[in-house]
């Protein structure tokens, strides 16, 4: 019991520096180092467009209150329309720019290829072909479907079982040569 509690002390005591090293060796990133501006860019759901034009009304006659044009005077330059929100992007042309990307790969297709200088390349390695053994095929054949309806199970290459409505035992007499060819190809290079 003791020793379990020591295990369980140290392996809590691990996970716990690697905790702290990993805290305290983490970049810390600053507020300065970004000196990009942000865009915040908020997706509506598609109204109508009558119901879209109505809110825009709406919403531009709570911003902005009625004013009266100021008179120029004389001299001065003209008051500076203020340029629309960035914000406000047209909607994206999903046709357009499909059609734009299927001529950038025609075109990528087309261009010239690098110039083959007729080097000598390495000749691609041929795999060998791998000399054939010769296997049972009671062992690679187990069930065999008869053309009458039955069906045959080989047992090992002189016994089988004939189903025919009824199983019938079948095995063959005689001495089966030895198959000596298992090793002739021990000694070829891989």
């Amino acid at each position: 019991m003791k020793q379990r509690a020591l295990v369980i002390a140290l392996v809590v005591g691990l996970h716990l520096a690697a905790i702290w090293l990993l805290w305290s060796t983490q970049l810390r990133i600053t507020a300065g180092a970004a000196r990009e501006n942000l865009l915040l860019l908020l997706l509506m759901p598609a109204s109508p467009p009558s119901e879209l034009a109505a809110s825009r009304a709406a919403r531009a006659a709570r911003v902005r209150p009625e004013r009266r044009p100021l008179e120029a005077e004389p001299g001065a330059n003209p008051p500076s329309v203020p340029e629309p929100d960035a914000a406000i992007q047209p909607p994206i042309d999903w046709a357009g720019e499909l059609e734009r990307a299927a001529k950038d790969a025609a075109l990528a297709d087309a261009a010239p290829q690098p110039r083959e200088f007729g080097f000598p390349r390495p000749a691609a390695p041929s795999a060998p072909k791998a000399p054939e053994f010769a296997w049972s095929h009671a062992h690679t054949h187990r069930i065999e479907m008869l053309p009458d309806g039955g069906m045959l199970i080989n047992l090992n290459d002189r016994c089988v079982i004939v189903f025919t409505p009824f199983p019938f035992p079948f095995c063959g007499l005689g001495k089966k040569p030895a198959n000596s060819h298992l090793f002739d190809h021990l000694h070829d290079p891989p």
